[in-house]
């Protein structure tokens, strides 16, 4: 007889992908921002690193705390939720908001890398 492990519920697992994304999200851009103060990087370094640092967050998300089936629908929505509340939190501390273009921009890049950071996780025997 195979051991079965519980892989949590659907909702379950987009939830913890979604809050390890947005905690290590937040970790990262305290480290850059600490990086930021004591070097002399340009500001055309930020929104890059920005990106790189969201996208690495929901991929290492989706990797831990997605299982089972459906890896690139749950990943979908792990990357979308984690997008938005990032963005929300940001605009909360910094007092502004990102232009309609740029939230387009980063809601489809957060979506599409927790598709594919989904699909990947569920390939993965554990």
């Amino acid at each position: 007889m195979e051991k079965t492990r519980d892989n949590g519920g659907f909702f379950k697992q987009i939830l913890t992908a979604v809050v390890l994304s947005v905690g290590i999200t937040l970790a990262l851009v305290l480290v850059f921002a600490f990086v930021l103060r004591f070097t002399d990087l340009s500001e055309s370094v930020i929104k890059p690193v920005d990106q790189v640092i969201k996208l690495l967050s929901i991929l290492v998300g989706c990797l831990i705390g997605i299982r089972g089936e459906k890896g690139f629908l749950k990943g979908c929505l792990s990357g979308a939720i984690a997008t938005l509340l990032s963005i929300l939190i940001f605009g909360l501390i910094s007092g502004g908001a990102p232009t309609f273009f740029g939230f387009l921009i980063d809601f489809l890049c957060g979506a599409i890398m927790g598709g594919l950071s989904g699909a990947i996780s569920v390939n993965f025997k554990g």
